[in-house]
């Protein structure tokens, strides 16, 4: 902080604290970011009290939760030594190159966990599982827009790459897939309606699809 101006922290710290003083994304202030690592801070705030202290303790777990979902997902294809080793090397070079509060981190850990339900899926093919990852998918996009449509994209390559395989498909059925749409709509679903409630959901849809007007 002393030799580096850190000002994209602001973005969302800054955020949270309008969100706490009764103001509302889109409609009080600009974003074209969706609103979900605004209220996240603010709900962490709300709880601990308005501090940076709070808002990069947050970030201490969030980096926790990264080693050890990249333990188990290396674990599935590697020795319980090399994915230790990937489980340090995320800690090591993850959150500490640039530890302040951004939408990244927040929105990495939701694309993670999606990915990591998918895995499951595959091993497990539960409703369960399938809901799991559409609502991570649901919460990637709604922390970061663009990461969350690449989470979209990868799994849905993905999933039909193994359906024209025939590969790990036995136990898939049309409940898992009604699963995975309804895990996906029902973030969405709340988002817009709240937003409707505030009287904001024209400015919500204007700011996210801003950045496509902007830089077309």
């Amino acid at each position: 902080n002393y030799t580096v101006v850190n000002g994209d922290e602001g973005i969302i710290l800054q955020g949270a604290q309008r969100i706490l003083q009764g103001q509302v994304p889109y409609r009080d202030f600009f974003s074209f970011f969706t609103p979900g690592s605004y209220y996240w801070i603010a709900f962490f705030f709300k709880i601990f009290g308005s501090s940076i202290l709070v808002g990069r303790g947050v970030l201490l777990v969030e980096g926790g939760l990264f080693s050890v979902l990249i333990y188990l997902l290396a674990r599935r294809v590697c020795s319980r030594w090399s994915a230790l080793l990937a489980a340090y090397f995320v800690t090591l070079t993850c959150l500490p190159h640039r530890f302040i509060v951004l939408h990244n981190w927040d929105s990495t850990l939701w694309a993670t966990l999606a990915l990591y339900c998918a895995v499951r899926f595959l091993e497990q093919p539960r409703p369960g599982w399938a809901m799991a990852t559409g609502s991570f998918a649901a919460w990637t996009c709604l922390f970061e827009q663009s990461k969350g449509a690449g989470v979209m994209l990868g799994l849905g390559i993905g999933f039909l790459i193994l359906m024209r395989s025939n590969r790990e498909t036995a136990g898939w059925s049309r409940r898992s897939f009604i699963a995975l749409l309804a895990g996906f709509a029902w973030p969405f679903l709340l988002t817009l309606v709240y937003f409707c409630i505030e009287h904001s959901l024209p400015q919500l849809l204007a700011d996210w699809f801003w950045p496509l007007q902007h830089y077309s």
